[in-house]
């Protein structure tokens, strides 16, 4: 045991989906993530100094409860050379780590402007593929997340299939490493996390994002969108932006907390509204159905939460002006306690941030410096007291042989109402954004089981022994096959064209067959209006963002 009780995350403290909430370890104990943003690391060609990251981390651990962070920029073709000691260190004060699966540039590149299918190169799922293979095997990695805001326009929201796609794809590879390790591991929990939006005036934030979650988690066909999606949604929310502010209905029955309308929404639940008699004023009570009348089935965390600072008690007269734009944090016990009003539905938050991500009115810190310098910790403040006290309160619940649906209550959800067909249709109805058809978008997992088949007869249900080849060694071993065909293909048809040419040339003619480049290289004399014929590569190179990995 660590300080403040903390214990090292082991293989048995693996963190699994089931239903729509978080297990830890043996299945039975309920998980809630109580976590803050990481800060962002100075840009290129600033070096990252992980020892500065570790510095941070020891600072949340032994100040307070904490048991996850959110990392924002983290290259995962560097996680072996560079992040190691910071993850290797946050498992040891016992403190899981959410991770990006994509990046701002390189191949981890997910572009929400640009339209499907494009959107979705085969480069970003073999990004997404190396981050897992290279943070499958360390327990304390929470969830991956494969999207931060993608959808938050209309005119973005058209990218909404790649990353159905890539989360579908990144699905399908993780499933398959469970079938060959004897990992503690049985999946990789991959999550999404949108803005607290709406892509349109005429829709609620709290139902446009439940039509976001309903078209992430549907399913086409005979495919299950439960607890095999692997999927956690991420809600990125500012709101609560009063000390004020409490989770129930007020005594009037309608007015209601920006908490308790997403939660209302989330579980399913009628919104109770006033109509008036413009005659007479008198009033009535209706119930309104919801735009997604189903509860959710995957687990909810607030992937970012907090209001601005500069909202906060901005005008709340019954606080001092000395006290005001410092957030007390009062809404964590809500979304992750055994008593949190919120709890059957949520799995947790993330606190936003400890540095304010650049932006100085989400800042928890003390000090004057608006970044985080990548090296040493940040002083402590009275919104970041606020925070631990807060953190003091919550405890974890355990649900022993306790399940968030019965298997039949999600077979009907699944059936009845998460088609992929009915999400798309009600996003074109509300959303006014008719999207690319999922079965029209390319799925580039097929292509590597496809291959590993064809040069292995080894069971895939079995956990690999020495010598005996995983699907990552067989993946490349591919792409070397594929390279040598492609080269050797090359020179067969140098030689059959060069053997044309000339012997056309002996014949005292020219060759049927016209090849400008050809001619161009052996100096024969060509027509410029010859077609070039070119060749590409097939095989697609890994390429790095490299964002921190410059000098000092």
């Amino acid at each position: 045991m660590t300080q403040r009780g903390r214990y090292p995350i082991g293989d048995e403290d693996v963190v699994t989906i089931k239903g729509r909430y978080l297990y830890k370890g043996d299945g039975d104990t309920r998980f809630f993530v109580k976590g803050i943003a990481f800060p962002i690391p100075p840009p290129a060609p600033v070096k990252i100094d992980i020892d500065g990251w570790i510095t941070v981390l020891e600072q949340l651990a032994n100040d307070t409860d904490i048991n996850a962070v959110r990392i924002y920029d983290m290259d995962c073709y560097h996680v072996d050379d560079t992040y190691d000691p910071f993850l290797r260190r946050a498992a040891e004060l016992g403190i899981y780590v959410i991770v990006p699966l994509t990046s701002s540039e390189g191949d981890g590149n997910l572009s929400r402007d640009t339209s499907p299918p494009d959107c979705y190169p085969q480069k970003l799922f073999h990004y997404g593929k190396t981050c897992i293979d290279k943070y499958w095997d360390r327990p304390n990695v929470l969830m991956g997340v494969i999207g931060n805001e993608v959808m938050n326009s209309f005119t973005t929201y058209k990218s909404a299939p790649c990353v159905k796609s890539y989360l579908q794809d990144l699905v399908k590879y993780s499933r398959s490493l469970s079938s060959q390790s004897s990992s503690s591991r049985k999946a990789f929990p991959l999550i999404y996390a949108t803005q607290h939006d709406s892509p349109t005036s005429e829709l609620h934030p709290d139902e446009a994002i439940k039509l976001t979650l309903d078209y992430l988690s549907c399913a086409s066909g005979t495919e299950r969108s439960d607890g095999a999606l692997d999927l956690v949604f991420g809600i990125n929310i500012e709101s609560w932006c009063s000390s004020s502010e409490s989770f129930d209905v007020e005594d009037d029955g309608i007015t209601e907390s920006s908490y308790h309308s997403l939660w209302r929404t989330f579980s399913g639940k009628n919104k109770t509204v006033k109509i008036v008699d413009a005659v007479t004023g008198d009033f009535t009570l209706e119930q309104v159905l919801p735009v997604s009348p189903i509860p959710v089935a995957v687990p909810v965390v607030f992937s970012e939460m907090g209001c601005s600072r500069r909202d906060f008690n901005r005008d709340n007269p019954l606080i001092p002006e000395d006290l005001k734009n410092i957030r007390d944090w009062k809404q964590i016990p809500l979304v992750s306690s055994e008593d949190g009003k919120m709890a059957d539905l949520w799995s947790g938050f993330i606190a936003y941030a400890y540095d304010g991500g650049g932006f100085d009115v989400f800042r928890m810190m003390g000090g004057n410096s608006t970044k985080w310098n990548g090296k040493e910790s940040l002083p402590p403040s009275t919104e970041y007291n606020n925070f631990r006290y807060q953190l003091s309160k919550v405890n974890n619940r355990s649900l022993t042989g306790e399940s968030s649906f019965s298997l039949s209550e999600i077979a009907e959800i699944d059936q009845s109402t998460l088609s992929c067909k009915d999400a798309t249709a009600k996003i074109r109805k509300f959303f006014g954004v008719k999207l690319y058809s999922l079965s029209e978008m390319p799925s580039y997992f097929p292509e590597v089981r496809d291959n590993v088949k064809r040069l292995t007869t080894f069971d895939p249900r079995a956990p690999p022994s020495a010598g005996t080849p995983t699907e990552s060694s067989i993946t490349n071993r591919v792409a070397s096959y594929g390279e040598l065909h492609l080269l050797i293909s090359v020179l067969l048809f140098v030689l059959l064209a060069v053997g044309f040419l000339f012997l056309g040339r002996r014949r005292g003619e020219r060759p049927n067959i016209r090849f400008g480049w050809l001619e161009q290289r052996f100096g024969l004399n060509v027509d410029s209006n010859n077609n070039k014929r070119h060749f590409e590569d097939e095989n697609i190179p890994l390429k790095s963002a490299d964002m921190n990995y410059g000098s000092m």
